[in-house]
């Protein structure tokens, strides 16, 4: 009974409220936007044009050819798991950009979660509603959402892998390890460019975990440093994270 007053009165702040608002009144915006805006693409997009011509060959054939539309589904050597998103959107709301778009709402909405949980462990809840406004509002981030490529999804990703790395040095535990993970797979499985932007951010939030937040934190003097050094290189994160991929890197670079 005491857990639910808290869920209850956490549920109810003044913050959480403003924060469900701003997200629902974005959404709407954007909704809104989607419905209006009846003017032609201006260039040629392929991204659209693959995920139409892969859904009209699974209502024609069905899966049985999944794995070879998969191939085509593609665009160049980029990832398909955008345009595999954006298929379930256009069965469910009809054969138009549009409908690739919701996409975008929900990642919207994902984007401002994600910066108003990161304002919250790096400050307090203003400052995570602040953050939450900011990428709302921000104008590149905008335009991007009336686009139906993998690019408009990307903020997103970024956003929710930066503030998984905050919520693990904040937190330590296994399962926020694990979703970082997946974060980090599935951004770039969304866009190659994710792998400019969030991997050091992670790297330097893991170190920052294993030589700061678990003990001992600090070597109790100077001639005690190589003696820490080695204890935080020993670490399970080093011995099973770091250094197989690193062996793993180095062996397919020599391939």
């Amino acid at each position: 009974m005491r857990n639910r007053f808290f869920i209850v009165k956490a549920v109810s702040s003044p913050e959480v409220l403003l924060l469900v608002l701003l997200v629902s009144a974005v959404s709407i915006i954007n909704l809104s936007w989607i419905i209006k805006d009846t003017r032609p693409l201006p260039f040629r997009d392929p991204y659209p044009e693959k995920i139409l011509e892969f859904s009209d060959e699974i209502s024609r054939t069905g899966f049985a050819n999944f794995p070879r539309l998969m191939n085509r589904l593609s665009v160049g050597p980029r990832p398909p798991l955008y345009q595999l998103l954006a298929v379930p959107c256009v069965y469910t709301f009809g054969r138009t950009v549009d409908a690739m778009l919701v996409v975008n709402i929900l990642s919207g909405v994902v984007l401002m979660l994600s910066a108003y949980g990161s304002g919250r462990l790096a400050g307090n809840r203003a400052t995570g509603l602040l953050a939450a406004l900011i990428v709302a509002t921000y104008p590149p981030i905008v335009n991007l959402m009336k686009i139906a490529r993998p690019h408009s999804i990307l903020p997103a990703s970024v956003a929710l892998t930066l503030y998984l790395i905050l919520l693990l040095i904040r937190t330590r535990k296994p399962l926020i390890f694990c979703l970082l993970g997946a974060s980090l797979g599935i951004g770039f499985l969304i866009h190659p460019n994710f792998g400019y932007i969030s991997p050091l951010p992670a790297v330097i939030g893991v170190l920052y975990l294993i030589f700061f937040q678990i003990p001992p934190k600090y070597p109790r003097s100077f001639r005690d440093m190589p003696r820490w050094i080695i204890l935080k290189l020993r670490d399970p994160l080093v011995v099973r994270g770091f250094l197989p991929a690193i062996v793993l890197e180095i062996g397919r670079a020599h391939v």
